[in-house]
């Protein structure tokens, strides 16, 4: 008979991100464990939880996993009483956001310092442990957190990508049924705990919405795509941009970071931000884009930035790319109905779209940038989102091939900036600022051909 003893793990609570003390219990739960209780234990000298050269204070604990069924996951998150008006509706907030993924509270951890002379300052926040059980049912969104580093896909099959599953799945084919055939020819790749479909680099929520991160916007963020041209379904996808766009882009705009984040535009106030060509206010097409696709003379399935912001004094137009660079080749033959009426770019269209210049996509975006200035009356930016290392390069040749002035801007930005950006920039909200930095350091990008899991931040 096989006998499943307890086990103990060594975990930092005070310091680094505290998700490396969840990932070490997910990894610990895997074959067949759950949280048992904990042993925090003091150390001493300095360190960042305490405010002090020398003392005393809580760094390190001791967890011990009782033996289980089947593998947990968990989350952790950090409350410093220092950072905190509200410690406990804070708490209430972490606990409601976790509790809808199914993962439950199992522990507060304090963080307790105390000084070699004198009093306090005693205890400096909490560690807040949550646990989701292996049978709990409810849709999860998933992260480099709760994804093997690793997988192994084979002709026999192919793992559910969260630690600890034993699902495994037939191997997809691009002949046979894959993430782009009907629900229903795909069953046999569905993972029952997970609820996940299972390809041999990536995976599609069964539910789309699980990969909104606010809970109270995915009907909103449904009907907006569903009213474009951009699919929803397709938003339940790892690697899908147009969830990552609403997740990030909404924060922005909800928290007011939107004009700080470009001030150096000198934008003014957010008039209207315009998802996917989707009006907001009436959910049909943005009748100001329309009107503008008609005047570079595209037809209504034209260009579509993924985000138009319309600013008191400036149009700012942002195509965002996940895993894909922003510069994108030509069709063949080149559409003849594109015209440069207003000198935009300093060589003719053909090769100021050619990949060696600055591609088709940003040609158009350029192209339907100068038809919203004039719309608008104010000047235009074109911002292009990559991840780091993509599109080296790319503002020098904007600069040899489009004429940039006063009124029309090139800003490229990178995920680690924006995240930086998000870092940086304090909100009213700071639990929401923790979800958002939580989700963009989470954020998976699927495994690669040597079966090494990538994630969109180093």
């Amino acid at each position: 008979m096989k006998v499943v003893t307890q086990k103990f793990v060594k975990a930092c609570i005070s310091s680094g991100y505290p998700e490396h003390a969840a990932y070490l219990l997910t990894l610990a739960a895997a074959d067949g464990h759950r949280y048992g209780g904990h042993a925090a234990y003091l150390d001493q000298g300095g360190g960042p939880i305490f405010l002090r050269p020398r003392g005393t204070y809580v760094d390190n604990c001791l967890f011990w996993m009782d033996p289980s069924p089947a593998g947990s996951l968990f989350h952790a998150w950090r409350v410093a009483r220092a950072d905190n008006r509200d410690l406990v509706g804070d708490l209430n907030r972490i606990a409601e956001h976790e509790n809808a993924s199914g993962f439950i509270l199992v522990d507060v951890i304090p963080l307790d310092a105390f000084v070699q002379q004198g009093a306090g300052p005693g205890t400096m926040g909490y560690l807040a442990l949550f646990e989701r059980s292996a049978d709990m049912g409810c849709p999860v969104m998933l992260d480099r957190w709760t994804l093997r580093p690793n997988r192994s896909a084979t002709n026999a099959g192919i793992p559910c990508p969260v630690i600890g599953c034993d699902f495994v799945a037939p191997r997809m084919t691009s002949a046979g049924p894959n993430l782009n055939s009907d629900k229903d020819m795909r069953q046999d790749y569905l993972c029952p705990r997970h609820r996940i479909y299972i390809s041999p680099s990536t995976f599609e929520y069964d539910e789309p919405a699980t990969s909104i991160l606010w809970l109270g916007e995915r009907q909103i963020a449904q009907l907006v795509a569903g009213a474009g041209k951009r699919t929803w379904a397709r938003m339940g996808r790892e690697r899908d941009e147009d969830s990552l766009t609403w997740n990030v882009f909404r924060y922005l705009e909800r928290n007011n970071l939107l004009e700080r984040l470009l001030d150096c535009l000198g934008t003014g106030a957010v008039e209207k931000v315009v998802y996917w060509g989707v009006d907001p206010d009436t959910m049909t097409t943005w009748q100001s884009l329309a009107k503008t696709r008609k005047l570079i003379n595209e037809g209504p399935e034209g260009s579509e930035p993924d985000v138009v912001i319309v600013f008191q004094r400036a149009v700012v137009l942002v195509e965002v790319k996940l895993t894909s660079a922003s510069v994108t080749s030509p069709p063949s033959p080149f559409p003849s109905y594109y015209r440069d009426d207003h000198s935009v770019f300093k060589k003719d269209l053909r090769s100021t779209a050619a990949a060696d210049g600055i591609g088709y996509q940003l040609m158009r975006l350029f192209l339907l940038g100068e038809a919203l200035a004039r719309h608008f009356s104010k000047p235009v930016a074109v911002i292009s989102i990559t991840q780091d290392g993509m599109d080296e390069g790319l503002s020098q040749r904007i600069d040899q091939m489009v004429n940039l002035n006063t009124a029309r801007y090139y800003v490229r930005l990178t995920w680690s900036k924006i995240y930086n950006f998000i870092e940086q920039n304090k909100v009213n909200d700071l639990i929401e600022q923790k979800v958002m930095m939580r989700y963009l350091r989470g954020k998976t990008l699927g495994y690669d051909a040597a079966g090494s899991l990538r994630t969109l931040l180093p």
